[in-house]
């Protein structure tokens, strides 16, 4: 990826190449907690279902002993927030198939004053087709949403050259976030352009968190095949976020709930980079 789009230099603030010997939850909560899923099993997201390994990043689907779907997810919710820059990951997506739903995505980090609108940005989600990848920018707030993307002639999906699936290898997927616009890309490759700078997209301007997940089983894809063999993996190789002059870093104290602004988010590492 050139970090030079749109004449804007970046420099790289912050990555996660998942080269420790475990996930550091300095910078990413794992979380453990389940919905209804298909036939009513519960669909769990568990830290038994994350792990790192070979500098990776794995996040994998299975169906339990029980019957119970299992996948899982990590925010950096408490840890890392940011305001503008370019955020990529390098990925493999795992084989499709029926309930599979990987995804890299952000959301607002919860605030005093906050507006009553949060932002969703989908940088990627996969709907259990190795095919394609699809992208979206939603907005939340009790009892209503808006998806900005449809309806209004944007491209939503973005597919590999020469039927190519994103099981097969490793792709950059990433997307631009800045006062101006939001732009998405693949393998440096823009798919989407958005505009911003309006009154209808003020929510795309509130600080944000990373999010790496894996559901599975749950109703809103297609029911998993019981019988299915393979491995149910996505494998991310790192995460890494550029900014320039007009991107912030936030970090939240989970004792007073007030977040503040930093210049060294690997500072919180467990690691210590």
């Amino acid at each position: 990826m050139n970090v030079n789009t749109f004449g804007k230099n970046y420099k790289l603030v912050w990555e996660d190449h998942f080269d420790g010997p475990k996930i550091d939850e300095g910078y990413w909560n794992i979380y453990e907690y389940n919905v209804p899923g298909h036939d009513e099993r519960p669909a769990w997201r568990k830290r038994a279902n994350c792990r790192v390994e070979d500098s990776m990043l794995i996040i994998k689907g299975t169906i339990e002993e029980n019957g119970d779907y299992a996948s899982g997810m990590l925010r950096s919710h408490d840890h890392i927030a940011y305001q503008y820059g370019y955020a990529e990951i390098r990925a493999k997506m795992p084989k499709g198939g029926p309930g599979i739903w990987p995804g890299f995505w952000m959301c607002r980090q919860a605030r005093e004053g906050a507006p009553a609108a949060g932002p969703e940005i989908d940088v990627l989600e996969m709907f259990g087709d190795d095919s394609y990848l699809a992208f979206n920018l939603h907005s939340w707030w009790k009892g209503g949403h808006i998806n900005y993307l449809d309806g209004q002639g944007y491209p939503k999906k973005a597919t590999l050259p020469n039927g190519a699936k994103f099981s097969d290898d490793f792709h950059t997927i990433g997307y631009e976030w800045t006062p101006e616009l939001v732009s998405f890309f693949i393998d440096g490759e823009p798919c989407c352009t958005v505009r911003i700078d309006n009154p209808v997209m003020e929510v795309f301007h509130e600080p944000i968190y990373f999010i790496l997940s894996m559901a599975f089983g749950l109703k809103h894809v297609s029911k998993p095949d019981d019988n299915r063999t393979e491995p149910i993996e996505y494998m991310i190789d790192y995460i890494r976020l550029y900014q320039n002059e007009d991107g912030k870093m936030f970090h939240r104290n989970t004792e007073t709930n007030e977040y503040f602004e930093v210049t060294d988010p690997y500072q919180f590492s467990e690691f210590k980079k």
